[in-house]
């Protein structure tokens, strides 16, 4: 289950995570995605700030268990585009450092920004 912060409060959760070490994620990931929020409006699932749409940014935090890591490859990022467009630069994974993995998924990533770039021109 996906949770959605304030900037305030995904610090404190992005330098937690920062701080685990690789062995103790155990197998284990959590998927970090930044944007300006396109929908709304949210409370923050910490400190119930509020959260609205194309004024604020939000992080959307998604723990994943080892089963799931395995074909996040795959991964479309359809839940997170309810609440914004993620973008390459905007999205962090922790507890997984597999850099041939991470290329191939931004690459992903970008295809999909592109596909909807040219359905936004038609």
């Amino acid at each position: 289950m996906p949770y959605l912060y304030c900037t305030d409060c995904a610090k404190k959760h992005r330098e937690r995570f920062a701080a685990k070490t690789k062995e103790s994620w155990e197998g284990e990931a959590a998927l970090v995605v930044k944007g300006k929020l396109t929908s709304g409006p949210w409370l923050c699932d910490s400190c119930n700030k509020g959260l609205n749409r194309g004024r604020d940014s939000a992080y959307l935090v998604q723990y994943l268990s080892p089963g799931a890591t395995t074909d996040l490859q795959y991964y479309d990022f359809a839940y997170e585009r309810r609440y914004f467009k993620p973008s390459v630069k905007n999205v962090e994974l922790f507890g997984w450092d597999r850099e041939d993995f991470l290329h191939d998924w931004t690459e992903n990533i970008k295809a999909a920004e592109y596909a909807e770039e040219e359905d936004e021109d038609e």
